[in-house]
């Protein structure tokens, strides 16, 4: 398939030299472009670390995290590294003592509020998982080990961005924007930081890729696994599936032998998640402890009742919450409803069908989650839909004043907000440095 027609390119309207398209679809230049990208957030949060707070990025070099009493909230020296903030701590706390502060009945049985804090079920155990594997059972700094993890992950994520499968869908030209709009997202910082996205990130694109090349049973796999590192991951695993089901209409009919490894195939889509059911409902005897934890740590209780209509308050306070993570829900769903159709019209209708899925499931669950929150972590909920991206950059490939404002906008909200609340963690501190407080005085 002709890499360079049919599809909107960046190069339209731009004087560029012939050979910069061919170098741009090499490995070495892909390397080198995700090697930059990466050192360029790890910078970022490093310089503002230093900026805004006067933090180095470890501030205990010769103390690793750790457990001084058994019953710690968290680790001592957990946040040492400028790289690990807010839900690091949970992780680490998952990878050091695993769920043995936690009660042994589930709900309603358990009286969960003396463990809330300690416990961390109201968090995946996958991505701490294997960061103690990667640790060699904590012999290796854990921070470390989880950091590199990220890290690894991220690349071969921004890797498979610009590989083949998505430069013969959506253009060598409109592929490059795409990675720009991701980079440039309020919070692409997290490919660098002590996360699950990153994890949940490749897995999910991962996932895509095994599905235009008809590698079925790949996809299913990689699919399955991404739905055991995070809730709104079970997003890729339902859309992996609807996808298979799609492929089996256009097979039709299939053989007996052909039609069971299909649907086995749609079985491994959900593994990950289903192994978390398994593993819950023999430990806690309560497969769905997680989302019982969740509305007990945060306090509150998610419905669909919430989100149609919304709460007025809620939708008020996400918009004017310092985050702004009302506006920036928004602005995904508008770009979404501008870009989908001209960036899915090279799309076979199973690879539309997954990335339609993956859209709505992912925005369906975060918004059911956090309906009731005033959609709080809705900026880093968004990165795992990947799609929206594909759409900015059907919507600003040929529309150069538009691709350069809004990435001003966001690097801008990148810097000075998302970044910095998390660079900063929890406390007055933060506020003071990154939102309103900051300007008390010189105005």
């Amino acid at each position: 398939m002709d890499s360079t027609s049919k599809a909107p390119r960046l190069f339209d309207r731009l004087a560029v030299p012939p050979w910069l398209p061919r170098v741009a679809q090499t490995v070495p230049f892909r390397l080198a472009v995700v090697v930059v990208a990466l050192a360029v957030h790890l910078a970022a949060i490093v310089i503002l670390g230093q900026e805004r707070f006067g933090l180095p990025f470890n501030r205990a070099p010769h103390e690793a995290p750790h457990l001084v009493h058994p019953n710690d909230v968290a680790p001592k020296q957990w946040d040492r590294l400028i790289v690990s903030r807010w839900d690091s701590g949970h992780y680490l706390s998952i990878a050091t003592r695993g769920y043995s502060m936690c009660p042994k009945e589930g709900f309603p049985t358990a009286n969960f509020a003396p463990y809330q804090w300690t416990c961390d079920l109201a968090f995946f155990p996958t991505y701490p998982w294997i960061g103690w594997l990667a640790s060699f059972g904590g012999r290796v700094a854990l921070d470390y080990t989880l950091w590199i993890v990220s890290l690894v992950c991220s690349a071969i994520f921004l890797f498979l961005w610009t590989g083949p499968p998505i430069v013969e869908r959506m253009g060598l030209g409109p592929t490059w924007v795409s990675f720009l709009m991701l980079n440039g997202f309020t919070t692409a910082y997290c490919l660098v930081t002590v996360q699950t996205e990153p994890l949940a990130l490749v897995l999910t694109l991962g996932a895509l890729v095994a599905l235009m090349r008809k590698r079925y049973l790949l996809g299913a796999l990689v699919a399955g696994a991404a739905t055991a590192v995070r809730v709104t991951a079970v997003s890729t695993g339902v859309a992996y599936g609807l996808a298979l089901v799609a492929v089996t209409v256009a097979e039709w009919p299939l053989t007996g032998r052909a039609l069971a490894r299909r649907v086995l195939e749609m079985v491994l889509s959900g593994w990950g998640i289903l192994a978390l059911l398994i593993y819950y409902g023999l430990r806690f005897h309560d497969p769905f402890i997680y989302s019982h934890a969740h509305a007990a740590t945060h306090g509150h209780h998610p419905s669909l009742a919430r989100l149609f209509p919304p709460d007025v308050d809620q939708v008020a306070m996400a918009i004017d919450h310092p985050m702004h993570e009302g506006i920036w829900l928004a602005a995904g769903l508008l770009w979404f409803g501008l870009g989908h159709k001209e960036a899915m019209s090279r799309f076979s209708r199973p690879e539309r069908i997954f990335c339609y899925a993956l859209f709505v499931m992912c925005v369906g669950v975060a918004c059911y989650g956090t309906a009731d929150l005033a959609f709080q972590g809705m900026n880093r909920y968004l990165l795992l839909c990947i799609p929206l991206f594909f759409a900015m950059a059907a919507t600003t490939a040929r529309r150069p004043f538009v691709l350069v404002l809004w990435l001003l906008l966001g690097t801008w909200h990148y810097w000075n907000i998302d970044l910095c609340e998390y660079a900063g963690g929890p406390g007055n501190n933060t506020l003071n440095q990154c939102h309103a407080q900051h300007w008390i005085g010189r105005i």
